[in-house]
């Protein structure tokens, strides 16, 4: 799969490259067998590779090219990871906590982080966003905050992101990231963003006066837990539990971001934080290259979905995954939606 590009980009240009060799090669046959008894000698070279081009090998996100798009064979990656032990100590009330909720499954661990263990839970892609509700509702008492990665293939991304030897991020910990978050001045941050994606974004044309604005195609409420080719809910989904009662620190356990034009984790830290007190956004799932929001407060009036919407095209600017075909179209996406949706190349 080409780094950078989705599934559906992946398989249009594999298909192009299919089709261009079985012309070529039909179109060198009929001239050799055209030639008749012609003593020519035809060496038919061995065709060169068309999974990377000379352009493709941007700033790989962590780990592999899988980890910027995904795969046709995605959610076929089973969830590989060690069980917690009935006799261990360090999760037994975590344990007991899940086992109050009905959820009498393995207890996994998906990673460890200075010290401290980012458990796990398997899940289908049906019962994903179910079971992250039964488990967000319980952030309090069980100390843990959910989160949907993805399939197998998902999960060790971001294990690789976290690992100090191979991650984007080094041997930035979860702790001096947050404090990068709090030091920072992400307004100066989103305002410089803000500036140069303002001027796609100004571009883009308004609706006549009295037209109600019509965006495009929206986008699935939580589409982490789907495939991205069928649409259908994965077979394995890894559901993390992060050792944190807040939405917007997550990406600080996960060294998520850092990568092409993904903003690094502590900008991640930053806006959720911002996000959470003005809109009640907080963190559903985030994949090798989506991040998925329930919103509890979206904006209900237009100026203010307007202005969300210019801090959106900042924070993610690629406008090819933007649901909207206008201003008002963007800023409608966005108005009474309780859900958010990201994605980066």
């Amino acid at each position: 799969m080409l780094c950078g590009m989705s599934p559906q980009k992946t398989l249009t240009l594999a298909f192009s490259l299919g089709c261009f060799g079985m012309v070529a090669t039909a179109l060198l046959l009929g001239g050799l067998m055209a030639m008749g008894s012609s003593d020519v000698d035809v060496e038919l070279e061995p065709p060169e590779d068309p999974s990377f081009g000379p352009d493709d090998r941007l700033v790989e996100g962590p780990g592999s090219p899988d980890w910027a798009g995904g795969s046709p064979t995605q959610g076929t990656t089973p969830i590989v990871a060690e069980e917690v032990g009935a006799s261990d100590d360090s999760s037994r009330d975590l344990r007991i906590s899940l086992r109050a909720l009905g959820l009498d499954r393995a207890l996994l661990v998906f990673m460890v982080r200075e010290g401290r263990t980012i458990y796990g839970l398997r899940a289908s892609g049906e019962e994903a966003f179910a079971l992250w509700t039964a488990l967000r509702a319980n952030t309090q008492s069980t100390g843990y905050y959910p989160v949907i990665l993805g399939d197998g293939s998902a999960l060790e991304a971001h294990r690789v992101a976290a690992d100090p030897a191979r991650g984007s991020h080094g041997s930035a910990s979860p702790a001096r990231i947050l404090e990068e978050a709090s030091s920072a001045d992400a307004d100066a941050w989103l305002e410089a963003q803000t500036r140069r994606a303002g001027e796609e974004f100004s571009e883009l044309p308004r609706w006549p006066e009295g037209e109600a604005p019509i965006g495009g195609v929206r986008v699935a409420p939580y589409a982490i837990p789907m495939d991205a080719l069928s649409g259908e809910p994965l077979a394995h989904v890894a559901v993390a539990l992060v050792p944190t009662q807040h939405s917007w620190e997550v990406p600080a356990w996960l060294a998520f971001g850092g990568w092409n034009d993904c903003p690094n984790a502590w900008v991640h830290v930053a806006l959720f934080r911002r996000w959470y007190a003005q809109y009640g956004a907080e963190v559903v799932g985030i994949s090798t290259d989506a991040v998925e929001m329930r919103v509890l407060r979206p904006p209900s009036e237009m100026d203010a979905a307007f202005r969300l919407a210019r801090e959106h095209c900042a924070y993610a600017s690629d406008f090819g995954q933007r649901p909207c075909e206008s201003r008002d179209g963007l800023a409608r996406e966005l108005r009474g939606v309780p859900y958010w949706h990201f994605w980066w190349d």
